[in-house]
């Protein structure tokens, strides 16, 4: 919930700074650092054991965390590079897309780990259903 919370807050963030027209430099690139915040921390949580599907996996394998988190700060790398040039490089489509679909991998495992607490276990059927299951995401969670 916490997670969820953050995302929309994020989003909304920068739904009213650009509907009032008050983007700013630092907005373009403090929001991003943000996002790559907000996403270290929930990725890192859903490749630790101390955070246990129902089966007992993890959600994600430390290889993908670490490709993702990589690409991450490349860009954020590169960004701060234009920055001392005197550019700012503000997120674009492509990387909005990017983040939505993380928020909603993230939202999926997050939602799929607490089906093994007591008070969730009423949804790990949705997960059993094959369109929805781990599997499709190539996640060990699967195995």
């Amino acid at each position: 919930m916490v997670f969820a919370l953050a995302s929309i807050t994020d989003y909304l963030d920068g739904h009213l700074a650009r509907s009032r027209n008050l983007v700013t430099n630092f907005g373009k690139l403090m929001d991003p650092l943000a996002d790559k915040i907000l996403m270290t921390a929930a990725l890192i949580m859903l490749a630790t054991p101390e955070v246990p599907l129902p089966n007992g996996k993890i959600a994600l394998d430390v290889w993908i965390v670490i490709a993702i988190l990589a690409r991450e700060f490349f860009v954020t790398g590169i960004r701060q590079i234009a920055s001392n040039a005197g550019v700012v490089l503000a997120a674009e489509k492509l990387g909005k897309h990017k983040m939505v679909w993380q928020i909603i991998t993230v939202c999926y495992f997050l939602l799929y780990a607490s089906t093994a607490e007591p008070m969730f276990r009423w949804l790990a059927p949705a997960f059993s259903w094959v369109p929805f299951s781990p599997a499709v995401f190539g996640s060990s969670a699967s195995s």
